[in-house]
């Protein structure tokens, strides 16, 4: 049963990592590099667009989505993120507390990774329901400042996101940890070579 339960705990880690590197590497480079989207959409559509108006217009920034539109698309996909987090590192927990308590005691790997869960769990309810909490507020401000304070605002806003950053980054590096720590040869596995 303990190594079903590892088993199964690798795989839950392994797929939310999978995800929230996904997301850090392919889906917020391209979302905010506005020449990639421009490229596409004057690709599909074959229209070149010059328009500095709205946010909502496709054409702000070189023809790709503005900032804010794009802000608005990866603070949705990481609620998401956030809630798979919550669903996948929550069976991962379950399963390596199932096999803590069934390894020898000498066997550290799960109780490391599920200390490492905890971690995860803790920095993305930090993430969730607090720090992007405070980034919303700020967002919301600037929308309804005048320019004196457009300045200020913006300086919260990126403190704040610099913040959610390195707390995602940290929850990354438990993910990574964690699935090191849950891999035979680091968890402690014997190898198969073979004594002649």
């Amino acid at each position: 049963m303990p190594s079903f339960s590892k088993n199964v705990a690798l795989f839950a880690l392994s797929f939310w990592l999978g995800g929230v590197v996904l997301f850090s590497v392919v889906v917020a480079p391209i979302l905010f590099n506005t020449n990639i989207i421009g490229d596409s959409i004057r690709s599909v559509t074959g229209v070149v667009s010059e328009s500095r108006g709205s946010d909502l217009n496709y054409g702000v920034l070189g023809g790709g989505l503005s900032h804010n539109m794009a802000g608005a698309i990866s603070g949705a996909i990481l609620r998401r993120i956030y809630l798979i987090t919550y669903l996948c590192v929550g069976i991962a927990t379950v399963f390596l507390l199932i096999a803590s308590l069934g390894e020898a005691k000498g066997a550290k790997g799960p109780r490391r990774a599920l200390i490492l869960c905890f971690l995860i769990l803790g920095l993305n309810a930090l993430n969730d329901r607090w720090i992007l909490d405070r980034i919303n507020k700020v967002k919301l401000e600037m929308t309804n400042s005048p320019d004196i304070q457009a300045l200020s605002l913006r300086k919260q806003f990126s403190r704040w996101h610099q913040i959610s950053m390195w707390v995602y980054s940290g929850a990354t590096l438990c993910g990574f940890v964690g699935v090191l720590f849950l891999l035979p040869s680091v968890a402690g596995g014997k190898s198969k070579k073979s004594t002649k």
